[in-house]
């Protein structure tokens, strides 16, 4: 939902430069569309939509030495738009919160991500560039033709859009120490259009620059290294892999194979790469990871508590605060410590509680005297927001 949005206002934007520089009409429609994105953008996920935009809108300007397209943006009405789309929910949330929202969403989390590595998930700049190189596959293929070719044509107005889009939010990302791969997802629309006309353009063609060698040969590599991390997950997990997503697999990597070789020996055929992605994906998303119960462990917690007699009864999480189970359980689903959650046992013995193994002790020793649990079961598996194993036991009061 964030990637639309932003892809709604980038594109806005991208159209007004294009025109102004042409000096063609721009209308309304178009600036009314970017405050609308940018509203509900922040609705989402608060200052990433509009930061990217700024970043864009910063870079054009610094660029061409000119702020007069700016103008064509309307922000006399589009500014208050936007704060009409977002502002009911702003003071909505801190009269709730009683002004906890702002200081722990801005202090404590944002500031966080700024300064250090939060949860454990901090990494050196340039991260996010090595990457690419997987989480953009099979699209990586023309990476090093994107960039030669957007570099030459920087003065054309789309592809000037199209880096500004790309550069300074990318460089910002990779300076910022806590780093998640989904960070960079909103540059990679602007990053595909660039990749897709190399493409179009001819990949493979017979003058070819030693950065495609380069490229090609790393994209082979991560093909091959997505089929063995495929196959091989399900069995890491104790769990079974399909027959069919070897085979699909099997298919993926050959294919690959195939479209390697016929680039370096000068012959295009980028279908045949679009062709291996298919059957990757199709053995990944559709056969292996899908069925590989370990992976998702909110989806497992969930059947177990569901499995039981629910009426009226609340549910308490204790050492596991994913969004995911929230979601499955419900938002009465209240998420907290072992020893809070068995003072909570003590008080309401109709509770069901959801402990991880890390607060399972906690949990037993805060146990009021005289309050007995039995458990109705547990799952295992990974969690895979800190690539930590997992188990979750599933207790009510003894009766």
């Amino acid at each position: 939902m964030l990637l639309a949005t932003v892809v709604l206002a980038q594109g806005s934007l991208g159209e007004i430069y294009r025109k102004s520089r042409i000096d063609e009409p721009t209308g309304t429609m178009l600036p009314l569309l970017f405050w609308i994105a940018q509203g509900v953008g922040m609705l989402v996920k608060g200052p990433v939509a509009p930061l990217v935009s700024l970043l864009a809108a910063g870079a054009l300007t610094l660029a061409d030495r000119n702020a007069r397209w700016l103008g064509r943006l309307h922000f006399f009405w589009g500014v208050p738009l936007t704060l009409l789309i977002t502002g009911p929910w702003l003071v909505a949330i801190m009269v709730a919160t009683e002004g906890g929202f702002a200081s722990e969403s801005l202090g404590n989390d944002l500031l966080a991500k700024l300064m250090h590595g939060q949860e454990s998930h901090g990494a050196p700049p340039g991260t996010y560039l090595v990457a690419a190189l997987i989480m953009f596959w099979p699209g990586s293929l023309a990476l090093a033709g994107a960039a030669r070719r957007g570099w030459r044509e920087r003065a054309q107005p789309s592809v000037r859009f199209l880096i500004a889009w790309i550069v300074p939010f990318w460089l910002l990302m990779e300076i910022i120490p806590t780093k998640l791969p989904h960070y960079v997802l909103p540059a990679y629309p602007a990053l595909a259009l660039l990749a897709g006309r190399a493409l179009a353009d001819g990949v493979g063609a017979a003058r070819r620059h030693w950065s495609d060698l380069v490229a090609w040969s790393l994209w082979g590599l991560v093909a091959l290294a997505l089929g063995i991390g495929l196959l091989a997950l399900p069995g890491r997990l104790g769990e079974a892999t399909p027959v069919a997503s070897v085979a699909a697999v099997a298919v993926a990597v050959g294919l690959a194979g195939v479209a390697l070789l016929s680039l370096w020996r000068g012959k295009a055929r980028p279908w045949l790469g679009l062709a291996a992605a298919a059957a990757m994906w199709a053995g990944g998303f559709a056969l292996i990871l899908p069925r590989t119960d370990a992976l998702w462990l909110s989806r497992s917690a969930a059947a177990l508590v569901n499995g039981q007699d629910r009426v009226l009864r609340p549910v308490v999480v204790a050492g596991y605060a994913e969004p995911s189970l929230v979601f499955l359980l419900g938002t009465a689903t209240k998420l907290t410590s072992g020893t809070e959650a068995a003072l909570i046992l003590s008080k309401l013995p109709d509770t069901l509680v959801l402990v991880s193994d890390r607060e399972d002790a906690a949990f037993r020793a805060a146990l009021q005297k005289g309050v007995a649990v039995d458990s109705l079961g547990h799952v295992s598996g990974l969690n895979y927001s800190n690539g930590r194993a997992m188990t979750l036991t599933l207790y009510q009061v003894a009766r």
